[in-house]
């Protein structure tokens, strides 16, 4: 809780009439509490404009002279620089406002007077019905109306302490101001210069409760000032038509065994025959299944040089074989060994074949 605090303060008078200007404090704002004391002659009928009904305090001094009242409203930012005040006879006049911050604006201020015919005007005890030991802000005001008074003194601990008016017009006006924590305050007496009637009163304004919400505070809460975020991923129709598994092509091989390999036999120290891979046009023709490419390969076996070698010792062999024929003329030969060089001269006319099959393949 903090006290009241009167951030701006004005003061003004008015010749004899009916209509008189009280000049506002400045940088008045929606919120704030306004407080006008407004001092005239004699005792007339004293007309606020609206929005100030509010009455704090009104009264007369010891013998009709002069009068008080004190009024506020809470500022709703379209209140310019002074409002009219009017009295039923022409009086002269005093004024005093304040415009003040950190008040409880849902409590009235409250106000008590006194009279009395001396030269210390006594503002009286004031205990607030409203609130009790609080930081409040007190003000301490009196009126009189003889001239050539004059006001030489102010309640003591009393601060921002003014005498509007005197001593050159009838109704004079005294003030102060105190910050102060208490349930109740007796302010002491101000002093004149000699013995006359007068009107002193004690305001109290209370402080504001606590924080006050305006509406756009209202309207949203932070939950520990942290933003969630999520993401949402989307497909594309690209990505939806197809995928790439790992970006690469696949190869794979198919082995074939053309007709000669499967043709000779091999024995204990038989050909060796090595492979190559070879691809055959009709892979080069190739569809995408999932976006990866497979190419078939042909496997032609083709003999080594040792193998080559081999052969050819065979065909000098089948040279040599002559001489059985040669000895056929001479000798008779069995059934058997016809059969036996048959096979041999078979087994020549196919390493022919392989030789020149060899001797075609790249």
């Amino acid at each position: 809780m903090a006290f009241p605090t009167v951030a701006a303060r004005n003061s003004s008078t008015s010749a004899s009439g009916t209509s008189h200007v009280v000049a506002l404090p400045a940088g008045i704002v929606a919120g704030n509490r306004l407080v006008v004391a407004f001092v005239c002659s004699n005792a007339p009928t004293v007309t606020w404009p609206a929005g100030w009904a509010t009455n704090i305090y009104s009264g007369n001094d010891a013998s009709s002279t002069s009068r008080i009242e004190v009024h506020e409203r809470i500022a709703d930012g379209t209140e310019g620089a002074s409002i009219t005040i009017t009295t039923s006879t022409n009086q002269t006049g005093s004024h005093r406002s304040w415009r003040i911050t950190d008040s409880d604006t849902a409590t009235a201020s409250e106000g008590a007077g006194a009279s009395g015919w001396s030269n210390a005007p006594n503002p009286p005890n004031l205990d607030p019905a409203g609130w009790g030991a609080e930081d409040t802000l007190w003000l301490a005001l009196t009126c009189f109306n003889t001239q050539p008074a004059e006001l030489t003194g102010y309640p003591a601990s009393y601060t921002d302490t003014a005498a509007i008016g005197v001593p050159a017009v009838a109704s004079s006006l005294g003030v102060g101001e105190r910050q102060l924590n208490a349930a109740a305050e007796n302010p002491g007496a101000f002093a004149l210069s000699g013995n006359y009637n007068w009107r002193a009163v004690t305001v109290a304004i209370r402080p504001a409760s606590g924080a006050t919400l305006l509406v756009q505070d209202a309207s949203h809460a932070h939950a520990a000032d942290s933003l969630t975020l999520t993401q949402v991923h989307s497909l594309s129709v690209a990505d939806a038509l197809h995928a790439h598994a790992a970006d690469s092509p696949a190869l794979t091989q198919v082995h074939l065994l053309v007709l000669q390999d499967a043709l000779h036999a091999h024995t204990a120290d038989g050909l060796l025959l090595t492979e190559t891979h070879q691809l055959v046009i009709q892979e080069a023709s190739h569809s995408h299944v999932a976006d990866s490419l497979v190419l078939e390969s042909v496997v032609v076996a083709l003999p080594k040089p040792e193998a080559i070698a081999s052969v050819e010792l065979l065909f000098r062999a089948s040279a040599d074989i002559a001489w059985p024929f040669e000895a056929a003329a001479s000798v008779e030969v069995g059934p058997l060994a016809v059969a036996c060089v048959t096979d041999i001269f078979e087994a020549s006319a196919t390493v022919r074949r392989l030789v020149s099959a060899a001797s075609q393949v790249d």
